[in-house]
């Protein structure tokens, strides 16, 4: 089980695209900094679908996307704070940054 923490946009960077051909089906996806705003592309939410995916929730916000942009999305985003996402870290076997 790998944990893929993605920092860039999908707008300018492949690395999301890059992240989604390695990812298996147990693995779970980051998105931080710039990469949350893939999260208002409905490309990328179909891309994002089958994994377990979380958001940073200071870098959402940052970003002035509210719960209420992430509500209207067609997956599941479960955000979280940098503790939960050093307890993600944890709980998984590797950490990959793209």
């Amino acid at each position: 089980m790998i944990l893929h923490h993605v920092q860039t946009s999908a707008l300018n960077d492949n690395a999301l695209a890059v992240c989604l051909r390695f990812c298996a089906p147990q693995d779970s996806i980051v998105l931080s900094s710039d990469a949350v705003i893939a999260l208002l592309d409905q490309q990328w939410l179909n891309k994002l679908k089958p994994f377990n995916i979380m958001a940073l929730a200071d870098d959402v916000a940052a970003r002035g996307l509210t719960e209420k942009h992430l509500a209207a999305s067609s997956i599941a985003i479960n955000l979280i704070s940098m503790n939960e996402f050093v307890a993600q870290s944890l709980t998984h076997q590797k950490v990959i940054t793209w």
